[in-house]
Order: structure tokens, then C-alpha cells, then sequence
């Protein structure tokens, strides 16, 4: 039977989860290029330690994963919005990617296509 203290921190670090994906994706600070671990951290208030931590515990992930996921699944609804139309250069500034080099080689990599 699980003690009231550790389900309280379970619940605590489901609930500063739900602000981490509220802040990354549904707030759209993901178009950020410059977007860290440590912006989240002072903006939510919290610890590197801690969001390590809670990334890991409650997605089974990194903060810079999880940050990579999210920018590749909205580059991929620009690409399926878009279809040709869409220029990679266009697509890697509206979802953050700090170069189109990356982009691309992380979109290949995920997805299988070559986005040009």
C-alpha cells in the first residue's frame, strides 16, 4: 500500500508534468530556438534536478527529447498541412529547430522522408 507522502509527490510531479507540456507545446514556447532546460526550470520554478527527475519518472524521457518530439510532431502537421508548398526552411523556424540541418536530419530520422 502506497504512503500518503509518496502518493502526494507522485501526484506533485504529474501535476508539474502537465505544467511542462502546458508550457512547451500548448503555450507553443517550442517555436523558441533558443529554449532550454534551464528557461523551464526558471520559469517554472523548479530545479534542474527536479525536471530531470520528473521527465524521466512520468514520461519515461529527457527534457531535450521531449523537446524534439514536440517540435517534429508539429513540423509534421505543417508538412501534412502544406504538402510541396511547404519550404523546409519555413517549417524548421516555425517549430524551433535552430538550423535546417538539423531539421532535416531529424525529421529523416523520425519519419523516413527527406524534406526538402
Amino acid at each position: 500500500m502506497m504512503r500518503s507522502g509518496k502518493r502526494k509527490e507522485n501526484l506533485d510531479m504529474k501535476h508539474i508534468a502537465m505544467q511542462i507540456k502546458m508550457f512547451v507545446d500548448v503555450q507553443r514556447n517550442y517555436r523558441n530556438a533558443s529554449l532550454t532546460s534551464s528557461y523551464v526550470v526558471d520559469a517554472l520554478g523548479i530545479s534542474r534536478t527536479s525536471l530531470a527527475k520528473i521527465m524521466k519518472i512520468t514520461m519515461n524521457t529527457t527534457f531535450t527529447r521531449y523537446l524534439l518530439e514536440c517540435r517534429l510532431k508539429h513540423a509534421r502537421r505543417h508538412v501534412c498541412l502544406k504538402g510541396d508548398s511547404a519550404s523546409a526552411e519555413h517549417i524548421a523556424a516555425l517549430t524551433g529547430f535552430a538550423t535546417l540541418r538539423t531539421f532535416k536530419e531529424k525529421y529523416k530520422e523520425k519519419y523516413g522522408i527527406q524534406i526538402h
